[in-house]
């Protein structure tokens, strides 16, 4: 893949994609489709009757731009949840990458499962059931909380949300929130991309807090393959194994990359997109952000 020459001018031509590419959801006879330009249509759901909203505009229109112009043949999505960021991937006209989706919540890799078989980029997705680590094991039991991973069972102060957010849920009956387990494999990405023998040219991290051992698990990658790498970058709260955003950060340019980091990763009109050093304020904030390391 050709990268760009600088980081400064990619995050400038990035922030342009974000202001002048739309994404909409557009109804129609046959149900909602989500339009994205270059895009097949993406099948959209509804709740109480109307349009489920697009949370993620930033991410979603970064993931386009990334497959447009480097187009990667092989993307892997840690943390894919029901799966709406590797639709948006595998959707793209002509150069959709193939995509493999890591969730360890099987009803979550079940139901994108049946989302595919619908999907005319269907066939571009593999779900893979497992918790992604810096290790390999075949399987063994995984305790997790919504879609944050624990590979031995935590004590409730660990994963229980606070009271207002308990009674928040419970009163709009969502469910799968508390503590619950499967027996699944732990794996890395350097296990996996060895195994199945591809060379990711896309990283997708989403772990709520697992980034620093999951990008552990993937140095061999980084440093081989040098694949783009999206990371949403939780609050130091919420990073555990002594991690800390400057400390990821500054790992991942010792491993020869640099920083854009993206000021809105749900509105695309609200996001700056800034070339940073680790040591940047970006970094020491707390809050939930999005950072695109770029391979120099």
């Amino acid at each position: 893949m050709r990268h760009s020459p600088t980081t400064d001018q990619l995050a400038t031509d990035i922030e342009h994609f974000l202001k002048r590419t739309a994404v909409m959801v557009v109804h129609s006879a046959s149900g909602d489709v989500l339009n994205i330009p270059h895009h097949h249509e993406i099948a959209w759901p509804r709740e109480g009757g109307v349009s489920r909203p697009v949370h993620e505009e930033t991410t979603s229109l970064l993931i386009s731009y990334l497959i447009g112009r480097f187009t990667p043949s092989v993307m892997l999505d840690a943390g894919s949840a029901k799966g709406h960021l590797t639709r948006v991937a595998a959707s793209r006209i002509g150069i959709a990458p193939r995509v493999f989706a890591f969730d360890m919540r099987a009803d979550c890799t079940a139901e994108m499962s049946e989302r595919l078989a619908a999907d005319p980029f269907g066939h571009h997705i593999t779900p893979v059931l497992a918790c992604l680590s810096d290790h390999h094991v075949d399987e063994q039991e995984v305790w997790f909380a919504r879609s944050i991973a624990f590979e031995e069972k935590p004590p409730p102060r660990e994963f229980r949300e606070p009271a207002i957010l308990r009674l928040i849920h419970w009163l709009k009956r969502h469910k799968g929130r508390g503590l619950r387990s499967g027996r699944m494999p732990v794996t890395s990405i350097d296990h996996f991309a060895a195994e199945r023998g591809i060379h990711p040219g896309l990283i997708k991290i989403d772990v709520e807090g697992y980034e620093g051992r999951v990008l552990e698990g993937a140095e061999r990658t980084l440093l081989e393959d040098r694949p783009f790498v999206i990371l949403e970058l939780h609050r130091d709260a919420k990073q555990r194994f002594g991690w800390s955003r400057v400390g990821i950060a500054q790992r991942m340019h010792d491993l020869g990359y640099q920083a854009i980091f993206l000021t809105d990763h749900h509105d695309r009109l609200a996001c700056r997109a800034i070339a940073v050093e680790p040591a940047s304020p970006y970094f020491r904030r707390q809050e939930t952000d999005l950072v695109l390391f770029v391979p120099a």
